[in-house]
């Protein structure tokens, strides 16, 4: 398979990697700009329900008609500086100059983490620490969590970007997307070969408004109508029965992610429907009486867990008001997801030390030696060539630069926490940034590490989950994107930095303004800027840092089962890869990836 996706990505970055002029300049003016307008429109709309999301694939389409505009109307001037040529208009706008700017958009294609904690630490119905709402403090939370990920991915490219295995499905759409917005014709009207032997010449832009309007209607009815069937809030498995297009594209997207992927995922989330059903109607953990399909904690009473009533005035848990009040209790498919959760942990770091530990040992042994270029066995056939990478050093610098601002938000402001947490979460990545990776690089799965960095932190700092946050491998599909491409590795990090800083810049400010919104985050909130986000992540925040995981999950507590999920998590991948060692030749065990069915299972 690997071999067949490399020859794709051949006749794709062939077009991609010719020798005409590409303007980083302008490409470096448009594309802070559309991730500034990313950071505007995401940050700010994440706090609405329903939330109001733009994609990354937005920037790409738009920045093609803007930068062709641009070609036209700039002046060809420019000026040198330190013997370096600097141009606005160099020339045409062309596909690298594109692949850069979308590479800049990227930087901020969805609402961080880094919202929830200010969320929750800044307003009063949460734990109203005023000194959260001071832009020093919300620079020194947002810019360690916007620049550690690519510290770890500048250190990690021989693991996760450089093998051959390491295909990243997204990156292969974004090249396709781009290729088919600067067709090697006038036309754009290439040939395709269709089913039956037909002949499609369709133009590109007609194909477009074909599916769109197609997508529309399939995704209006069931969204808008039929919420009993939709899988968040009713009861649906999966867009089969349900239609519902979200439920789909949530987690996985059959367009472009490899098809073993996608009949994983699902395979488990079968799987674990009739997990949450047994639990349901045995009414294990009196889970009959709580509804079956929901994320949220309830009382004794059956109804919402109010974690207000169980804290002090320090947002400390109070053990007589949690004896007078409830213990928190958990639905059936609570219950299973969490079970999986664990799974998944133990499961992803056997498989990569079963099938990838050859690669992850000579990446070992490459960083020791401060190699920064491998042998061709290494990479793959659309490797760079006569391009000199940025040094480990640099990333690093970053990596250390962001836990030093990381550290200081704790302990300059009286956040209670210990700095102590900082070196905790790194150490997290470093031993899950590679499995991680591995899987999503090769399956399109993301994997976060919010449930253990929660149970973790709660059982070590006492009682305070604020802190914690989980790294998005993100950067490093960036970064593998740049080397199919070919754009060269120091244009490429420093459109990176520049890109995540000014979106970073732009979340602070907005953050400050939408605080100032009268009763936002609740109920009465204007437009619907009712926080469902903030909202659940307090509640894990208390539930998991507050009551503490010994309280719900300990060897006391009626909710121990669910650990079970660590063994059984390395059994599953075992029992796999010994079957598959057993039956070299059987094409359904080698389509079977244990995590990805893991991970459908908690979906």
């Amino acid at each position: 398979m690997h071999k067949h996706i490399i020859a794709e990505m051949k006749i794709e970055t062939a077009l991609l990697t010719n020798n005409s002029p590409y303007a980083e300049d302008r490409a470096v003016a448009i594309g802070p700009l559309f991730a500034c307008i990313m950071a505007f429109i995401n940050g700010f709309f994440e706090t609405c329900f329903p939330a109001i999301y733009v994609a990354a694939t937005l920037p790409q389409l738009l920045a093609y008609p803007l930068g062709t505009f641009l070609a036209r109307v700039l002046p060809h001037g420019g000026l040198t500086l330190f013997g370096v040529r600097h141009s606005l208009n160099p020339g045409p706008f062309n596909r690298m100059e594109h692949m850069l700017i979308s590479v800049m958009s990227f930087a901020y294609d969805s609402a961080p983490y880094r919202h929830q904690i200010v969320w929750n630490q800044a307003l009063p119905q949460y734990f109203g620490q005023e000194w959260a709402r001071s832009p020093g403090y919300q620079l020194c939370v947002a810019l360690p969590t916007a620049f550690v990920g690519y510290g770890f991915a500048g250190i990690t490219p021989r693991f996760i970007i450089w093998p051959s295995h390491c295909i990243w499905p997204n990156s292969r759409a974004t090249i396709t997307l781009n290729s088919a917005l600067h067709p090697a014709n006038d036309d754009g009207t290439h040939p395709v070969p269709g089913p039956f032997g037909s002949v499609w010449r369709w133009s590109r832009i007609r194909f477009f408004l074909v599916a769109l309007r197609r997508h529309v209607c399939l995704v209006l009815v069931p969204q808008h109508h039929l919420h009993r069937a939709r899988s968040n809030t009713g009861l649906g498995l999966n867009p089969l029965p349900t239609l519902d297009w979200n439920t789909l594209t949530t987690r996985v997207d059959p367009l472009y992610m490899p098809s073993f992927n996608t009949f994983n995922y699902f395979a488990g989330a079968l799987a674990s429907m009739f997990m949450i059903v047994g639990v349901w109607f045995s009414n294990a953990y009196n889970t009959a009486y709580l509804p079956i399909n929901s994320n949220m904690p309830f009382d004794r009473f059956g109804e919402r867990y109010n974690v207000t009533r169980v804290l002090d005035d320090g947002g400390r848990l109070d053990a007589a008001q949690d004896d007078a009040y409830s213990k928190p209790y958990l639905s059936a498919a609570s219950l299973a997801a969490y079970f999986w959760f664990f799974a998944v942990y133990s499961a992803s770091i056997t498989y990569a030390a079963l099938h990838h530990r050859g690669e992850i040992w000579g990446g070992m042994r490459a960083a020791v030696h401060n190699l920064f270029k491998s042998d061709s066995a290494t990479r793959e056939e659309v490797q760079l060539s006569d391009v000199h990478e940025v040094p480990d050093w640099r990333y690093l610098a970053v990596l250390l630069a962001s836990a030093a601002l990381g550290v200081a938000s704790m302990a300059v402001w009286p956040t209670g926490t210990s700095p102590a947490v900082v070196v905790f979460g790194i150490l997290m990545c470093v031993v899950f940034v590679v499995p991680i990776g591995i899987m999503y690089a090769m399956t399109s799965y993301q994997m976060t590490l919010n449930v253990l960095a929660e149970c973790v932190s709660g059982a070590v700092s006492n009682g305070d989950a604020l802190s914690m946050a989980y790294v998005k491998p993100r950067s490093m599909q960036d970064l593998k994107l740049g080397h199919y491409v070919k754009i060269p590795p120091w244009t490429l990090f420093y459109a990176q930095m520049v890109s995540t800083l000014v979106s970073t810049l732009v979340f602070v400010g907005l953050l400050q303004h939408q605080l100032r919104i009268p009763a936002i985050c609740t109920p009465h909130a204007p437009f619907r800027f009712v926080c469902p986000g903030e909202n659940f992540f307090f509640t894990a925040v208390v539930l998991w840092g507050t009551v503490g995981p010994s309280r719900q999950f300990g060897p006391a507590s009626p909710y121990a089962t669910p650990l079970i999920g660590f063994p059984v998590g390395v059994a599953l991948v075992l029992a796999f890869w010994a079957l598959g060692r057993r039956f070299p030749r059987s094409r359904a065990l080698r389509g079977v990836h244990p995590v990805v069915l893991i991970s459908g299972a908690f979906a």
